[in-house]
């Protein structure tokens, strides 16, 4: 993907295009499950050919077609343009044949007094002629299957990227740049790469996310061992489930008072319990 973008903005290719008749636009389909990326490859990007980033929110409240094709006619010829989740927009929908909005939702009067962004709208948006040439367009997705394929047909989407779930070679990469650049790492950095081989070994496939295996380390700051030590439970809890909430409103009642104690439990809770106040002399116990 950068060395697509590359050939995009270099200097010659604008001329290119034109000689063959295209207009000089790019679009990317990033698509992936949550966490594995797309957002921050989206701000690399950019950032790498020093360009605006442009998020925009098609399921903005109150934004429809008109007001659409008025902010991009607001953004520079050259720039980075962002449609994130453009699956949970209610431009994937026919809205002829919407479900109706939840009575009580926070967004039920709205949807029933803004029209909204329609498919043709977008589409006219991205690709008609108040799009100027020189941008390059990025849409990220969960769910691609749920999208119309007009929306990312040739022409409109030059490329579909999927970022999937870490491999063991992502793994030890994700182990390796946290605790290389950790201040309060002490190891050398041949240390650093001996403990990301073995972080990668563990890594199961089709189960962490980038994000997830980074937040897995960065609990772990100065103390790339222990993140090693701590990923078999990691892991663990994952497989088995025990990672989920442990609350859902569908739960109430059904565990019993104070966190799923029993009655009696409960009360030995409560006697064993030490009231304590922060004084400026320090903690008090009574």
């Amino acid at each position: 993907i950068l060395t697509d973008a590359e050939a995009y903005f270099d200097k010659e290719t604008r001329a290119w295009y034109f000689e063959n008749g295209t207009p000089y636009r790019r679009g990317y389909l990033l698509y992936g499950p949550p966490g594995t990326g797309k957002t921050s490859l989206s701000l690399a990007l950019a950032g790498r050919f020093d360009l605006g980033l442009y998020a925009i929110n098609a399921n903005e409240a109150g934004l429809d077609d008109a007001k659409l094709i008025d902010r991009f006619n607001q953004l520079p010829d050259r720039c980075v343009v962002l449609l994130e989740d453009i699956d949970a927009a209610g431009i994937i929908m026919d809205r002829h044949n919407a479900p109706p909005p939840v009575l009580g939702s926070r967004n039920s009067k709205l949807q029933q007094t803004s029209p909204g962004v329609s498919l043709s709208g977008l589409l006219n948006g991205i690709d008609g002629p108040t799009w100027r040439e020189g941008r390059l367009l990025i849409m990220t997705t969960n769910a691609p299957r749920s999208l119309d394929p007009a929306l990312y047909r040739a022409g409109r989407v030059d490329k579909k990227i999927y970022l999937g779930y870490s491999t063991k070679r992502t793994g030890a990469i994700t182990f390796r740049r946290i605790f290389a650049k950790d201040p309060r790492n002490k190891y050398s950095m041949e240390r650093i790469i001996e403990f990301s081989r073995q972080f990668g070994a563990k890594v199961p496939l089709d189960t962490f996310t980038p994000a997830e295996l980074q937040n897995c380390c960065m609990e772990h700051r100065g103390k790339p061992q222990g993140a090693i030590s701590a990923f078999d439970t990691y892991i663990s809890r994952r497989l088995n489930g025990e990672d989920r909430f442990e609350y859902d409103i569908g739960d109430c009642g059904r565990n019993g008072g104070d966190e799923g104690l029993s009655e009696d439990e409960a009360l030995e809770d409560l006697r064993t319990l030490d009231f304590a106040y922060l004084t400026k002399e320090g903690i008090a116990k009574f």
